[in-house]
């Protein structure tokens, strides 16, 4: 069990498998779709943490990618951490740019601007984790 569960988190964080690319692709995606501005409270919180967590584990996993010698695990980490709170901390003119987005697409006629932002989030996400995958098999050969 204990091997499984490191097996899939060694999946998980390596960002050219096809698990890393499922879940770095479905992860931002589900999150726009989620209107923060209906978001009170604890969710708001929770919302925000949960943004900041996605932000620095994908700077984490792709720092941690790098040719070894050049950026150490300790300060892939610093800097996972340190996106982390920038993004939680910017979380009110990011969640502002968001709904100003979201709102000039339903003015657009854009009947569900969520869906519509979450799918170019999707797109957005696969088309950059495969150019980093294609990328670390190049790298690989040379």
């Amino acid at each position: 069990m204990r091997d499984q569960l490191r097996g899939a988190l060694r999946q998980l964080n390596d960002p050219t498998t096809v698990t890393h690319g499922i879940v770095s692709t479905a992860l931002p995606a589900l999150l726009t779709l989620i209107e923060p501005r209906g978001l009170h409270g604890g969710r708001r919180v929770a919302y925000r943490v949960g943004i900041g967590a996605l932000a620095g584990w994908l700077t984490w996993v792709s720092l941690r990618a790098e040719p070894e010698g050049e950026i150490s695990e300790q300060a892939a980490a610093g800097v996972g951490v340190g996106v982390a709170v920038t993004s939680a901390a910017l979380a009110v003119p990011f969640e502002k740019m968001d709904a100003g987005v979201a709102d000039r697409l339903e003015r657009m006629g854009v009947r569900r601007p969520r869906v519509a932002l979450a799918v170019f989030s999707a797109a957005a996400s696969i088309a950059s984790w495969g150019l980093s995958r294609r990328q670390a098999r190049d790298a690989a050969r040379t």
